[in-house]
Order: structure tokens, then sequence, then C-alpha cells
């Protein structure tokens, strides 16, 4: 299977993408030569977690079932010029852009400010289209308070 990443995809996507096909190829039917095309679909979850101020790390995959080239653009929409996708021989790797680091819960970076970053996505065969909406949640952490060194010069009179 093939994959084919729109440009806009690359710079502002959530999505990763698995590089290897499952299920056989497609085939005409008796229904009077209609295509019996399957839409492709995520075969990994479109929703995760993670707790603020740690690595936001993850892939996710997709599949056509009639092994179709696939074409994964974002809308244009959404909270992903905050990630950096990774294109590898086995998987996309969808991570923090460098810049940002880490997600804190206390700042939200995200356009509305709920800590739930978003990111729609399309997904095409060359027949059918499936959109979807992957979603990032910053968890709240009980933080240690930090101290400041208290060291104060007295003013000189």
């Amino acid at each position: 299977m093939k994959f084919v990443i729109g440009r806009r995809a690359i710079a502002g996507m959530i999505l990763a993408c698995s590089l290897a096909a499952c299920g056989g190829g497609g085939s005409g039917s008796d229904n009077g030569g209609e295509s019996s095309n399957v839409p492709p679909r995520f075969t990994s979850p479109t929703s995760f977690s993670f707790d603020e101020n740690t690595e936001v790390y993850f892939e996710l995959t997709v599949t056509d079932p009639d092994s179709k080239t696939l074409t994964i653009t974002d809308d244009a929409t959404g909270d992903g010029a905050l990630f950096l996708v990774t294109i590898t021989p086995d998987a996309a790797i969808v991570t923090l852009n460098p810049s940002e680091r880490t997600l804190d819960y206390e700042d939200p970076q995200d356009g509305n400010g709920d800590n739930v970053y978003e990111q729609n996505i399309t997904l095409f065969d060359g027949e059918n289209t499936v959109h979807t909406t992957i979603k990032v949640t910053i968890r709240d952490v009980d933080e240690a308070p930090g101290f400041v060194n208290p060291s104060i010069t007295a003013p000189q009179s």
C-alpha cells in the first residue's frame, strides 16, 4: 500500500500512519461491474491522553482493506501546528514540535484553551473519503510547590 501525504498534512497534522497494508486487494462484484471498494479506516485509537509536562508521543495507523493508495491530509483546522509528524518505513510518529517540548495544563496552547488538542484528518482511497478528529487531552497533575531562593540583600543605609 502506498501513502500520499499532503504538504499541509506533514506540517500540521497529529496523524501517524502505518505503511503496512492489511487485507487483500479489492475486486469487482457481480453487480454490473460496480466496485465493492471498502472505505479506509483507522486501526489505532484516535484519542490520546497525557499528563502535563511529559513527553507527547504516539502512533496512529490506518489501513485500506482494498490495498488502495491512501491520501492523508489535515483540513487546515485545529491544533495540528503544535505537533511534528515523522514518517518512518513502518509508521508515522507524532510528537510535539521541538519548540513546545511539553504541554502545561495551566498554560493551554490549544485554540480554545480546554487542553484538548484537536486536528481534523481526512483519509481518501481514490473512491471513499473518511473524516475524523484526532484528540490529544492533557491531564492536570498535582505538582510539587517550587521555592525561590529568598536571599535578599538588605538595603544599605
